[in-house]
Order: C-alpha cells, then sequence, then structure tokens
C-alpha cells in the first residue's frame, strides 16, 4: 500500500460527527475526549504511528515527497515570494485529489479548540506537525494529541498537514487561514508559519490572466553636492499636505493658509462617501463570457420569497458627530482631534456618539508636528502678544492638551519656523525680532520644556531645514542667494553644507528629520542629514506625513535608506504617512461642511493581516455568476446586520429558502451551521463571524469554468493607499444545481 492510499483508506474509515467537534471546540478547555492510540498495518518503508485527535489525525511519519517548491525550498524564500508562490500553487493545485504536506499559517494565534474547529471546518485532515507562538513546535503524535484534547493552553500560530491540492484551496477560504503553502521534505526542520509583518505588499503579483499591472512613475535617485536654482524664496515649511495621498478629487476642501515664514501649511482634502440605499442584486449590463459557459440562460431562475429584497450594494457605514470644526481625525483607537476656529479639543467616541475629554483656546491653530504613530501632535496659535508663539502639545496617551509656555522666548517676535524631532526630543524655533533672525533649541522632558539655548543669530533671513541628532540644519539666504549650514548645538560651531546660487524652495516634513527642495526650473531633490546628500525624486508631490523617513512620491511609497531612495510598499510605512487616516484601527474622521463624519478605517487590523495587491482588477464573469455572488452577498449581508425584517425576511423558513437559492447545498448547511440557523420556530440566529460587504465594490475573475463548476478568485475593495486601490483576494467556487449557478464558498 502506497502513501496515498493509506491517507484514502484512513479518510474513508475513521469519520467523525462534524458538529459534535464545533460544540467542543466552542467548550475550549472545558472540553475532554479520550482517545486510544490507532496501529496501521503498513509495510516496513511507510509505517506511521496514527492517533485520531477530533476529525484531526495527528501523523509521525516519513516526509511527502511531491513536486518541488523552488530549488531552495520554503526557508530561503522571502515572505513575498512565499506568498506569491502560494498563490500560483493553489491555482495550480484547484481540484487536485493528489496529497501532500502543506504548511498552514493562521491570520493570528489560535487556542486548540479555535485551530481544531478551523483545520476541520472541511473535513478530516492529518497533522504532523504544530507551531506555536513561543517559536516551539511539535511533532510528536502524542503530543499533538495531548494538545488539542487537553487542557493545554498553547497557543498555535500555524500546523502542517497533509491534505489533497483540492482540500487545500477550501482550507485557504477559512477567514482565520492567512496562508497554505505547498512543503517539501527539506522544508521540515527549518521552515516556519509564514511572518505577516514581513509582508511588503506592493510586491505581491497575481496571475497575468486576472489582473493588469498599472504604470508607476519611479523617483529617479542621484545625488549631487550643490544645486543652482534662480527662485529666491528660503521659506522652511513642514509637508503637511495629505490630499495627494489617495489620489481623489473629494467635493469638500478646507485650506489654511500661513502667513507667518516657514509655519505648516495645512491642506486636507476630505472624501464625502456617497450613500447608497441597499438594492436587490443586480446583473451587471455587460460581462464577458468565460470559456465554457452557456450563453443560453437556464430555464431555472433563483426566485426569492415574495417581498424580499437584499442588500447587495451597501456603503460604508457613515457615523455623524455634529461638532462645528474644520479639521478632525482619529489620534488612537477612540479619541479623536478637533480643530476649529476657537480651539483644539479631543473627543472619545463610542457607541455611535462623542464625549469631550478635554479642550483649550487658540486663535489660529495650526498643526506643527506629529509623531509617527500619530498619538501626539503640536499645535501653534497666536499667543498674548498678538504673535505667533504659543506651542500646544496635544497626547492620546495622557488624553490632555498642554502649554509647553513658548510664549516667553518668543515673546513680541515672529515666530519664523518650528521643528520638533521625536528621536532627541530636541524642540527648535526660528523667530525675528527688530530686524535679527534667532534660532533657539530646548529639550523637552515630558511636557516641560528646559533651557533654550541660543543656536545662531543674523541680520540675514534665517529658515529651519532639518535636524540629526544634536545637529540643527538651516539656510541663510541673502540677495538671492542661500547657504545651508549644519550647526551643533551645544557648541554652537557652524559649517557650510551646501550654496544655491539661487534660494530654492525649502518645505520640511513634519518630523524634522528631512526638507523637499524645490528649485527654479523644477526640478526637486530631498536633503538627507544621515548623508548630507541632496536626493533627486521625479516631481514636487512629496508627502512625508508624520514619517520620519518613508515618503509618497508619484503614487507609490518610498523610503529614504543610507542614502538612497528605494521602494517600500509597506502598509505600516504609509500608515506613517497617512497618519490622519491611520490614527485608528477601527474609525476614520474627516471634516465635510463644518460636520465631523466618522466612518470605518482602511487601515484596520484586517487590512494589515491581508494580503493585498495594488493592481488594477477586471471583472471576467458572465452575468449568471455575477448574480449568483451579488445574491449571495445580499444574503451575507441580510445576516450580518441583522436586516432581515428590512429585507421582508419574516420567518425562519423564508430565511433558509433566501440562503439555498444563492448557496449549493453545500454551502447552506455550512452557514447554517456556522450562524446556528434553525429552519423552524423563532426568528434567532448570530453573525457567525459572516461581515458586511458591498457588491459593488467586487471584482470577479474566474479562471477556470465547465458546464457544472466554476472557480476563480474575488478581488474586494481594501481602500485607498498611497494613491492607489488596494484589494483583498478570496478564492471562490461555483456549482449548477438544478440549473442554476450556486456558490459554493462563504464569502
Amino acid at each position: 500500500m502506497n502513501k496515498n492510499e493509506f491517507y484514502k483508506q484512513l479518510m474513508s474509515e475513521y469519520t467523525f460527527d462534524a458538529d459534535r467537534i464545533r460544540d467542543n471546540a466552542k467548550r475550549g478547555k472545558s472540553s475532554r475526549q479520550k482517545l486510544s492510540p490507532l496501529y496501521i498495518g503498513m509495510s516496513a518503508a511507510a509505517a506511521a504511528c496514527v492517533v485520531t485527535v477530533g476529525t484531526i489525525a495527528a501523523v509521525n511519519m516519513g516526509r511527502h515527497d511531491g513536486v518541488s517548491l523552488t530549488d531552495t525550498g520554503l526557508t530561503t524564500l522571502s515572505a513575498n515570494d512565499r506568498l506569491n508562490h502560494a498563490l500560483e500553487q493553489l491555482e495550480k493545485e484547484r481540484g487536485s485529489t493528489e496529497s501532500r504536506d502543506y504548511l498552514v499559517t493562521f491570520a493570528e494565534p489560535m487556542t486548540p479548540a479555535q485551530a481544531q474547529t478551523v483545520l476541520t471546518a472541511e473535513g478530516n485532515i492529518p497533522v504532523k506537525l504544530l507551531y506555536l507562538e513561543d517559536g516551539s513546535r511539535i511533532s510528536d503524535t502524542d503530543q499533538i494529541g495531548r494538545i488539542f484534547t487537553g487542557s493545554s493552553d498553547a497557543r498555535i500560530t500555524g500546523a502542517a498537514v497533509y491534505c489533497s491540492g483540492s482540500f487545500a484551496v477550501k482550507l485557504q477560504n477559512e477567514p482565520a487561514v492567512f496562508l497554505i503553502e505547498a512543503m517539501e521534505a527539506g522544508d521540515f526542520e527549518n521552515a516556519a508559519p509564514v511572518n505577516i509583518s514581513d509582508i511588503q505588499t506592493s510586491e505581491v503579483t497575481f496571475p497575468e490572466s486576472s489582473v493588469t499591472e498599472p504604470s508607476v512613475v519611479v523617483p529617479p535617485v542621484t545625488s549631487s553636492d550643490s544645486s543652482s536654482t534662480e527662485e529666491s524664496d528660503g521659506t522652511v515649511e513642514p509637508t503637511c499636505d495629505t490630499s495627494e495621498m489617495d489620489g481623489t478629487s473629494e467635493p469638500e476642501e478646507t485650506v489654511e493658509t500661513e502667513e507667518d515664514e516657514g509655519l505648516p501649511t495645512e491642506e486636507i482634502t476630505t472624501p464625502v462617501p456617497e450613500e447608497t440605499t441597499p438594492t436587490e442584486p443586480t446583473t451587471p449590463e455587460s460581462t464577458t463570457t468565460s470559456p465554457g459557459e452557456n450563453t443560453e440562460p437556464d430555464e431555472h431562475v433563483p426566485t426569492l420569497p415574495a417581498g424580499v429584497t437584499l442588500p447587495a450594494n451597501i456603503s460604508a457605514n457613515t457615523y455623524n458627530t455634529y461638532l462645528n470644526a474644520d479639521t478632525a481625525f482619529f489620534i488612537s483607537s477612540d479619541i479623536f482631534f478637533i480643530k476649529d476656529a476657537n480651539g483644539v479639543s479631543l473627543y472619545r467616541y463610542e457607541s455611535g456618539s462623542e464625549t469631550l475629554i478635554c479642550s483649550e483656546e487658540i486663535s489660529d491653530a495650526k498643526i506643527a508636528w506629529a509623531s509617527q504613530n500619530g498619538r501626539s501632535l503640536m499645535v501653534t496659535g497666536i499667543g498674548s502678544f498678538g504673535t505667533r508663539s504659543r506651542t500646544l502639545l496635544v497626547s492620546a496617551d495622557s488624553e490632555s492638551i498642554c502649554d509647553l509656555g513658548t510664549d516667553d522666548i518668543v515673546m513680541s517676535g515672529s515666530l519664523n519656523g518650528f521643528g520638533f524631532n521625536e528621536s532627541t526630543s530636541q524642540l527648535t524655533l526660528s523667530l525675528r525680532d527688530e530686524g535679527v533672525y534667532y534660532i533657539y533649541s530646548a529639550k523637552l522632558d515630558g511636557t516641560s520644556l528646559g533651557q533654550f539655548t541660543e543656536v545662531t543669530s543674523s541680520d540675514k533671513k534665517l529658515s529651519l531645514v532639518a535636524s540629526s541628532g544634536n545637529v540643527i540644519y538651516y539656510n541663510e539666504t541673502s540677495s538671492g542667494e542661500s547657504t545651508m549650514y549644519a550647526a551643533d548645538i551645544s557648541t554652537r560651531n557652524a559649517r557650510m553644507v551646501h550654496f544655491f546660487e539661487d534660494a530654492p524652495k525649502v518645505t520640511r516634513n513634519l518630523a524634522f528629520t528631512h526638507a523637499v527642495i524645490t528649485n527654479a526650473d523644477g526640478s526637486v531633490e530631498i536633503f538627507d542629514p544621515a548623508t548630507e546628500r541632496l536626493l533627486a525624486v521625479s516631481d514636487d508631490s512629496v508627502s512625508f506625513g508624520a514619517s520620519r523617513d518613508s515618503f509618497i512620491c508619484s503614487g507609490s511609497s518610498w523610503v529614504i535608506s543610507g542614502g538612497a531612495v528605494v521602494s517600500d510598499g509597506s502598509l505600516a510605512s504609509m500608515a506613517e504617512v497617512e497618519y490622519r487616516r491611520s490614527g485608528s484601527e477601527k474609525w476614520y474622521a474627516y471634516v465635510s461642511g463644518g460636520t465631523v463624519r466618522i466612518t470605518d478605517s482602511d487601515y484596520s487590523a484586517e487590512n494589515k493581516a491581508s494580503l493585498l495587491t495594488f493592481n488594477g482588477v477586471s471583472d471576467n464573469a458572465s452575468a449568471e455568476l455575477r448574480s449568483a455572488l451579488n445574491g449571495a452577498v445580499g444574503v451575507n449581508n441580510a445576516i450580518a446586520l441583522g436586516k432581515y425584517s428590512e429585507s421582508g425576511i419574516k420567518t425562519p423558513e423564508s430565511l433558509v429558502e433566501c440562503i439555498s437559492v444563492y448557496y449549493s447545498a453545500n454551502a447552506s448547511q455550512k452557514i447554517m451551521v456556522r450562524c446556528g440557523i434553525s429552519p423552524l420556530g423563532t426568528m434567532n440566529y448570530t453573525t457567525g463571524g459572516l461581515k458586511a460587504a458591498d457588491a459593488g465594490s467586487m471584482f470577479l475573475v474566474i479562471s477556470s469554468q465547465n458546464s457544472d463548476t466554476a472557480s476563480g478568485m474575488l478581488y474586494i475593495e481594501a481602500g485607498t493607499f498611497a494613491g492607489k486601490q488596494a484589494y483583498r483576494s478570496v478564492s471562490v467556487e461555483f456549482v449548477k444545481e438544478n440549473g442554476a449557478w450556486k456558490l459554493d464558498t462563504i464569502i
């Protein structure tokens, strides 16, 4: 008996009650099941000891030699290479009955009961290895059995399993599973679940048949020691504009201008989501017929119960807070910051309403700095002398707004520049008083400023550029010429760094770590204090946001590293740049017509853990398949949102009927078990983890189809990042039952 035949026999002989197993999993540690080891007689070459664990078979046996993953194996591939290859491999093995080893990576660490429920969702499965959160691994059969049946408090991050290709594809569809990878003999020694945080989303690719690559303008990277310009400006101002980050034209726009030189120019454009009314699932006007698709409509058309209208097309949830504001965004999970004509405030948002935490009156408030994690802000405004001299520290951690007392140093002078370096806690001010320009610096300790030290002074115009450690970089401008200096705070010694024949326009980032230099000829360079080099980029659409070294340019994300500009599409870097959007994984706040609007966040934990693609996606599904998908989405939404009554579903029988119209018999049964739906009696169920979605934001790409089955990928819009639309991908399958296409996968 060969290995495959052995497993076929094992799985045919030893099956279990799935409902009972799920009940056991729900009870978790309180669940107990006494198991006896089963010894299967085999040849010496293939002998194995098998222990059945619920519907999981723990197996300790020789490695299965399947098709080679790569020439090198899992352990030498990058996280992105593993993702790309896994997707390609799963697509090839869709429908395959041949069994092999697979490495399962869970989206987050799971209890044994949770892992058991996930791994057995599609049937029986042998387990060879368990990977635990502490980095350990278990391969011993008895130990695996005790993990699943005892009272272990282990947290499982992944598992090595043995199953068919079709089974692996179905397992990949489980929401709790991040990735399924084919394993080889050499992978068992060193391979581990893929580290989700290592994923660089911009590098993820998909099959050519399903997506179209967009054109991307790459900023060329060069270095120079000097630059000739014609413009005489020298103004230094942080880059705070977030409007170009999503690359969209928005209906509402609030523009703030700064008369004082060198201070932030706050400009934010905010989207106003369209509110759509739930509608009955519709069929696209024009679709492409997939290969093998019967163009003639089937005689049997799915029919919903009378009066039922399913909410297939829904907009993102929009929550309104009626506050008079011109700027609003979240700086922590539930705390949002607002700025209005009278000052700044912190509010807590919970249960659909806001509660004032604290506020501070300040005239003409402007954001001058934001921490890299977005949880702290510095705001400047008009002080007691009628000039811009006040500085407020806004903190989500302490839930407070504190005056830093910079009035005492600026006094009747004019504050021209403001910079704070989070790494060194050094606050630097550039001011003018009675025709003389000064640069002062002081250490911030908590909410207390130390004594200000004069870094330099001049009768020529001084403007801040950047900082690094104890060094402050500034420009001195006179007679249309500009010289960049580096001054040590402690010694006050200054040296020349760059000379500009024509003073360029200089724009500081909020973190005070880099500056964007726009020359008179239109060329753009970024000053990098670490190397003191000028790095050329493609255009002036550079946005650092709250990041120290990451920025968005030409619709792509980049990072400055080792004196060079390199591509960096990680969601973490984008979140730093788009700090106004990413302060909360639950909410996003913006202002429309003076009213604060709160919607669901693009930077959710789900998006951070998901495989995202930024490629363009083209829907190629037939009208029949698309209609089935839209209907299934409507069913999901009615259950997830609890809108069965509004949808016209009055009885459990009609709910079951709606499910069976668009879902196969197999999928219908899974939904009913998962959500606890009874076909009779009182309308009562749980969501079972189903989430609402908008069918209008989904793209169905069919890769394989015959007369009775179809399969492909469903791409779901996951938000806008770095000016590009991101998509989550889900593998889907369809079957034809009674002449009608139905979804065989739970979305």
